[in-house]
């Protein structure tokens, strides 16, 4: 016996028309049927990707925080499919580990072996960077300092993922919400570069008016949340440097 069932993002799009806001891109302007054809086997290569950040505009019901963790895992995901998932090379990082764990007693060995199998990973911070210059130019659509947008991404990530009592961001209405947005386009901008559309079409996305308000709202509610992940920067050891003035700074990834 099989089972067919339609697809819930169908459903949506028939309910009604779609508004000029809601479509980013013409059809002629992104290649026409040529793009469309290579979509369809982007989309299967990405489809981890692509489930979990449509998952925003097709679920219903989903909580901020829900909106924000799955754009989180659709840009993780993409991350690791399309760029390297290595910091060091394998040789080097197996030399490093068996160099950090020889340094220790026997008794511990096998509890730091575990703890740095997963170390040579990208952060978070480090996937995101990298999807930034990726994405080229059109990112800048969002009107935000591309360093600092990082850290307040990272960071909000991991205090909703890791709570931790001593170190709280206080959301604001409308942060995770406006936080997944700019995620959601960061990763639709990559899955385009991936469907070789060229930048100079992506970068028309600034004059679409539902991005010229997301534009507005992302750089308005950046500052605010920027000013607690500072003062968490300050508060926590492993920091790897201080936020500068101009807004920019790494930030200890908790993962």
């Amino acid at each position: 016996m099989k089972y067919y069932a339609g697809q819930i993002s169908e459903r949506v799009r028939l309910d009604k028309p779609q508004s000029a806001g809601r479509i980013l891109f013409q059809f002629a302007d992104i290649g026409g049927l040529p793009t469309i054809a290579r979509w369809v086997k982007v989309a299967r290569e990405y489809q981890a990707v692509v489930g979990a950040l449509l998952s925003i505009r097709y679920a219903s019901g989903l909580y901020a925080e829900n909106r924000f963790n799955n754009v989180i895992s659709a840009a993780e995901s993409f991350h690791r499919l399309r760029f390297s998932n290595e910091v060091r090379s394998k040789a080097e990082f197996r030399k490093l580990r068996r160099e950090l764990v020889a340094a220790v007693s026997k008794e511990h060995q096998g509890w730091l072996r575990d703890q740095i199998q997963f170390a040579n990973e990208p952060r978070l911070r480090d996937r995101l960077r990298e999807m930034v210059s990726y994405a080229g130019e059109a990112f800048s659509a969002l009107g935000v300092e591309p360093d600092l947008w990082v850290a307040v991404v990272a960071q909000s990530r991991n205090r909703l993922t890791h709570h931790d009592k001593r170190r709280v961001i206080k959301f604001e209405p409308g942060d995770a919400y406006f936080l997944a947005e700019s995620v959601f386009v960061l990763v639709m901008l990559c899955l385009l570069r991936e469907c070789e559309v060229d930048a100079k079409t992506l970068a028309n996305v600034r004059e679409n008016p539902n991005m010229q308000f997301l534009c507005g709202q992302a750089s308005g509610n950046h500052p605010s949340l920027a000013r607690t992940v500072e003062d968490q920067v300050r508060q926590t050891p492993q920091a790897t440097g201080p936020m500068e003035s101009g807004g920019s700074g790494q930030l200890a990834d908790d993962s």
